[in-house]
């Protein structure tokens, strides 16, 4: 037995009330009431669930990786070269393996006695980072006869399970987490947190819109906006703390998708990959009017019509529709 360790210390406390009704309804002198004391202390140590690592050599290091977003440009090569030289200095029975995570874990690498990492080869969805979930799995990869500590590369920067909780579980079992911080340094981080687009638009019809900005400190920055490629838009402003929003005015003169994005240019961002924002909006051909003439032939007042880009269909008075679903398929009707 190398180490013993509790899953739940804290039943130990059952221990008070034990006590208490021994002295109570149970007490006695002598071995007898020695004996009892000691059953007593064996049964809460059993509840709190005692874990005993016996026998075998080496330990597994499992090495979480973080490779979000908020890391820095040349995090994955500083964590590449971390789990090189645990690799090189592993002993007779240590194993080493590897779990990334962003939105999600992934497992990387069982952990094991041989084999080398030059790339990470796992898909990871770098806009996230669940380190708890993370914890977690790379934990569960130890087995429970075996000694094990798991290494963190990592921000610290988490949006999903609760970490605290998942660092406990792993205590628990007597894995040992050691943290290496990987900092962007102290510089303003500024992003874009939405462009908001209304889902359609008729053609030529004039719409508006809004960005919102968020910064954790004042910071100036030049936003650019950007219809299908081509600049509509640029300003350059100082960003407070929090979130602000921009309004945008637009018309578009075709029908289709178009495209929007925003991007920001602010100088010492820390974390330049959240400066940009897509989204896009539907533009409807414009609906057609319903002109009326006698000939239902084009003439001055239809063509003046068509020159500014209406849609328009010309019928004779016997032709006119004469239920209301009809209509609906018309913006206007022209007698």
């Amino acid at each position: 037995m190398r180490s013993l360790a509790l899953l739940f210390p804290e039943l130990l406390l059952l221990l008070v009330p034990l006590l208490f009704a021994y002295y109570w309804r149970g007490r006695a002198s002598g071995l007898d009431g020695l004996m009892r004391v000691i059953i007593l202390t064996l049964l809460a140590i059993v509840a709190a669930v005692p874990l005993a690592r016996l026998g075998g050599k080496g330990i597994d290091v499992v090495v979480v990786a973080d490779l979000s977003r908020s890391m820095p440009s040349d995090a994955t090569a500083r964590t590449l070269e971390i789990v090189k030289l645990l690799e090189q200095r592993r002993t007779k029975g240590d194993r080493v393996g590897i779990v990334t995570f962003g939105r999600q874990p992934r497992i990387e690498r069982l952990p094991e006695a041989f084999g080398d990492t030059a790339a990470f080869i796992q898909e990871v969805d770098r806009d996230g980072s669940d380190l708890g979930s993370a914890i977690g799995l790379a934990a569960s990869l130890i087995p429970r006869d075996r000694p094990g500590r798991l290494i963190v590369l990592s921000d610290g920067e988490a949006n999903g399970a609760v970490v605290a909780g998942a660092a406990h579980e792993a205590a628990a079992r007597g894995i040992a987490v050691d943290f290496r911080a990987f900092s962007r340094g102290d510089a303003a981080d500024i992003a874009v947190e939405s462009l908001d687009l209304p889902g359609e638009v008729d053609e030529r019809e004039p719409f508006q819109f809004t960005a919102s900005v968020r910064t954790d400190r004042t910071i100036e920055s030049e936003a650019v906006l950007l219809r299908d490629g081509v600049e509509i838009a640029r300003t350059t402003r100082t960003f407070s703390p929090g979130a602000t929003q921009l309004t945008f005015r637009d018309v578009i003169d075709r029908p289709g998708v178009s495209r929007y994005r925003l991007e920001l240019t602010a100088r010492g961002d820390r974390v330049p990959e959240n400066n940009r924002g897509d989204s896009a909006v539907r533009v409807q051909a414009p609906a057609t009017i319903l002109l009326v003439n006698a000939s239902a032939q084009p003439d001055n007042f239809s063509r003046a019509l068509a020159a500014g880009k209406l849609r328009v269909e010309i019928v004779a008075p016997s032709d006119v529709p004469h239920d209301l679903a009809a209509l609906l398929a018309y913006r206007a009707v022209i007698l």
